[in-house]
């Protein structure tokens, strides 16, 4: 791995915890699914503070059977953004997917307004491929609305 990124072990799960409730406090997968997930194909890649202390980490799912690998996650502690951190845990995320030959495709999701994780994404050579809208609809809940399957 690079520049001191190695995969979870459990010593590290109070800080892992931690730092995802943080950065993500209302996301679709939370810190114990993330943890009930790894497996030899999703990997959870950390930078380490010290022995039992992480400065952030890269979760990464891949499917060999479609020859893809999504980098869900990537979350850097505050104190340590603009040291590096963010760009090591990229790269060790792409040599770990890359390493498995039959991985072809590498996608990574992210709000177009993050310019600082767009900017980090380019820096190690990922590339925009798509771009996608989203839209909120509001929904009047004092209707009341039933489905019938003939």
């Amino acid at each position: 791995m690079d520049r001191g990124i190695e995969s979870y072990t459990k010593k590290f799960r109070s800080s892992f915890k931690t730092l995802h409730k943080e950065v993500f406090p209302e996301t679709y997968f939370n810190r114990d699914m993330i943890l009930n997930r790894l497996n030899e194909s999703n990997n959870l890649l950390l930078a380490k503070k010290n022995d039992n202390e992480i400065k952030g980490y890269v979760y990464v799912e891949s499917n060999s059977k479609h020859h893809e690998s999504n980098i869900e996650y990537i979350a850097v502690a505050k104190e340590y953004r603009k040291e590096g951190v963010g760009k090591s845990l990229l790269i060790g995320a792409i040599n770990n997917i890359f390493s498995h030959p039959e991985i072809e495709d590498i996608t990574i999701c992210v709000s177009g307004e993050n310019d600082a994780a767009i900017n980090l994404y380019k820096s190690v050579g990922l590339s925009v491929k798509y771009i996608l809208n989203s839209y909120d609809i509001t929904v009047d809940k004092s209707y009341n609305t039933r489905f019938v399957c003939d």
